[in-house]
């Protein structure tokens, strides 16, 4: 019946306002609504996204560190090139900085919605809370 929701919502506002700049702040309101509304929607979208982006190359970064420890004890042994390992310890490094960088993603998506959502407290627990690596460090441990 009507072609939008804003032609509902400007005709509901006639009723229940008195004046026409009363309907059009109302209208006004609710777009914005809706527009803060999309925005959580895609920060939360993008933060779950980039966890399981980080997760993945957690998991690389895991199997990639027990290839290096085997070539490492190779290497000792006189099995293995220079140049291999240089490139292993390379891949190392760019697979720490890829999971960083998720997770950097993911600390400046967090702190896009406490801003828009305005949850201080939920702010002042994520930086108590902040241990730089978020799971993306070689010296980790699982158990850690």
């Amino acid at each position: 019946m009507y072609s939008n929701r804003f032609e509902l919502i400007a005709l509901r506002c006639s009723y229940a306002c008195s004046t026409p700049r009363e309907a059009e702040l109302i209208r006004r309101r609710e777009s914005e609504a809706e527009f803060i509304a999309g925005e959580i929607v895609g920060l939360v979208l993008s933060y779950e996204k980039l966890g399981r982006e980080a997760e993945l190359i957690e998991s690389q970064l895991a199997n990639h560190l027990l290839q290096v420890t085997i070539q490492e004890a190779r290497y000792r042994t006189g099995q293995g090139s220079t140049r291999n390992m240089l490139m292993l310890w390379q891949r190392t490094d760019t697979l720490e900085a890829r999971c960083q960088e998720r997770r950097i993603g993911q600390a400046q998506d967090k702190r896009a919605l406490e801003i828009l959502t305005g949850d201080e407290d939920m702010a002042a627990a994520r930086v108590s809370s902040i241990d730089g690596s978020g799971g993306c460090d070689r010296n980790r441990t699982p158990d850690s």
